[in-house]
C-alpha cells in the first residue's frame, strides 16, 4: 500500500486568532514546545538544525497573547516529509490582527535534506510534480571557505552562465559554463550568503541555489 505524506497547508481565522494548520509537518517557531511563529531574518539558512515544533497543532501568527508579528512582514520556516527525506522551505507572509493574513510567496528546496535560506531569489518555477525533478547543478562543499565544484545534471545548456549574487540582487561574480564540472572562486567574497543561478544563453534564468562563504 503506497503511503501518503502530508504536504498541504491551510490559513484559517477563529475569533482574533490568525493560524496556519500544518497537519503535522514542521514549522520554526519560538521553542519546540511552542505553536507561536516567528520571523526569520533574509539569510536565515532553514535546515536539520532549526528549533522545529512537529506537533501537529496550529502554527499561531497572531493572537491575543502573540503580537510580536502584528503589522510586520517576514520569512517563517517550514518542512514537509517526502518519501524518508525532508525538503525545507519557507514562506513570507504578511501579519495584521486588523487586516488578517496574506501568503505573499513560498519556496521549497526540491533536494531532500538541504537546507534553505530565507529570501532566496523566488523567480524559480516551483515543481509541481510529486516525483522531484532531476538536479539541475550540486554545489560542494557547502559551506565553502575558498573553492566550490559545481557539478552539472545531463542537461547542461550550451553557452550558458552561473551568476553569483548578494541576497539584494547584486552581482558579484560571473562565470561562462565549459563543461560539466567547473571550479569557482569565492576567495575574495566576505562571508555570508550567497545565490549562484543558472542561466541559458538567453539570460533566462534555470535554477538557482543558496551557497554559504564562510
Amino acid at each position: 500500500m503506497a503511503l501518503l505524506y502530508p504536504r498541504f497547508f491551510g490559513m484559517w481565522k477563529n475569533g482574533d486568532v490568525y493560524a496556519i494548520e500544518n497537519y503535522g509537518r514542521g514549522f520554526i517557531t519560538e521553542s519546540a514546545n511552542s505553536s507561536k511563529a516567528v520571523f526569520l531574518e533574509p539569510g536565515t539558512v532553514i535546515g536539520p538544525s532549526s528549533t522545529w515544533n512537529q506537533g501537529g497543532a496550529p502554527i499561531v501568527l497572531h493572537a491575543p497573547d502573540h503580537v510580536a508579528l502584528d503589522g510586520k512582514t517576514g520569512y517563517v520556516g517550514f518542512r514537509i516529509q517526502v518519501r524518508d527525506a525532508f525538503h525545507y522551505g519557507w514562506m513570507r507572509i504578511a501579519v495584521s490582527g486588523k487586516d488578517g493574513c496574506t501568503l505573499l510567496e513560498y519556496q521549497y528546496n526540491e533536494k531532500p535534506n538541504e537546507g534553505i535560506v530565507a529570501g532566496a531569489d523566488c523567480s524559480v518555477a516551483l515543481s509541481t510534480k510529486e516525483d522531484f525533478v532531476e538536479e539541475v547543478f550540486s554545489i560542494s562543499p557547502n559551506p565553502a571557505h575558498d573553492n566550490v565544484i559545481i557539478q552539472f545534471g545531463s542537461n547542461i545548456p550550451r553557452k550558458g552562465k552561473l551568476v553569483l549574487s548578494m541576497l539584494n540582487g547584486v552581482q558579484v561574480q560571473e562565470l561562462n559554463i565549459v563543461q560539466s564540472s567547473q571550479e569557482f572562486s569565492l576567495k575574495d567574497l566576505a562571508a555570508g550568503v550567497y545565490i549562484m543561478s543558472l542561466h541559458d544563453e538567453s539570460g533566462i534564468l534555470i535554477h538557482s541555489q543558496a551557497i554559504i562563504k564562510q
